[in-house]
């Protein structure tokens, strides 16, 4: 991750409010699962960092909806089906660590039209929606078009001139 948590988080949650279809999407309140590799240890550690910056956020709301957050330990295709459903998940932040399960991770995430966020670029060209990357030492919205409009969202063009286009 170029960009470190505490700077990443803000942008991407400001990066939702240009999505056309986010009301739509997300009612009253915002929920944003934390997924990662609860076999790796980077991943956990990343995992921790990145609820605690959301913790700093509290009472913050994204379009005038609260909110909150949950930690998904990858396990399966399956748990994580599960999970979305029952803790409805509207956005799904990918932490490093899971790249193994990134094909299924964006199956799941467009079947359920659970918008996808990241701060590993990479991941944005294997087919999460949004990351954070770094150009020439500032953070670079990455935004993956095939993918946002699978997962149903629908960015606008002003901040689509200020991204870097994945096709």
């Amino acid at each position: 991750m170029p960009v470190p948590p505490r700077v990443q988080i803000p942008i991407l949650l400001k990066v939702l409010t240009y999505d056309r279809n986010f009301e739509r999407k997300v009612g009253d309140k915002l929920v944003i699962g934390i997924l990662y590799d609860s076999q790796d240890d980077d991943s956990k550690k990343i995992k921790e960092k990145l609820l605690d910056v959301l913790d700093s956020l509290s009472g913050k709301t994204v379009k005038d909806a609260p909110f909150t957050y949950v930690d998904l330990g990858y396990s399966s295709e399956e748990s994580l089906r599960n999970s979305i459903v029952s803790k409805n998940i509207d956005v799904l932040y990918l932490a490093p660590g899971g790249v193994l399960y990134l094909k299924s991770i964006v199956q799941i995430s467009q079947k359920y039209k659970i918008l996808t966020i990241t701060g590993v670029p990479d991941y944005v060209k294997k087919g999460i929606s949004v990351g954070i990357g770094l150009k020439d030492k500032k953070p670079e919205i990455w935004i993956n078009l095939g993918s946002t409009k699978a997962e149903g969202s629908d960015f606008t063009a002003n901040l689509l001139k200020l991204c870097k286009i994945i096709r």
